[in-house]
């Protein structure tokens, strides 16, 4: 079960833009196209949060990486991902 909840939630994330969930981007139609950190595209989180951590290795000792939706506010990330996450947790986020 715990797979299928990991495998859920990197499946959320890498289709979030296509789901609905506003994508932006700063570049303009008339400037040059160079890529830096600045131009990186800021996916937006629905009505969910969530935390995946990333490790190393499948023991899951050295942790890499972390992807982190916040109820509508934007996805954020450190390190890098891998082959071996772990969801920490998810939740629906209350509209009120």
């Amino acid at each position: 079960m715990q797979a299928r909840a990991i495998i859920g939630a990197l499946m959320f994330a890498a289709t979030t833009g296509l789901a609905g969930c506003a994508v932006d981007s700063d570049s303009a139609a008339d400037e040059p196209n160079v890529s830096t950190a600045e131009d990186e595209i800021i996916v937006w989180c629905s009505d969910k949060s969530w935390l995946v951590n990333f490790y190393a290795e499948p023991e899951h000792i050295n942790l890499v990486g972390t992807l982190r939706c916040t109820c509508f506010r934007p996805q954020t990330s450190t390190g890098t991902t891998s082959n071996f996450p772990t969801l920490v947790f998810e939740r629906t986020c209350s509209l009120d």
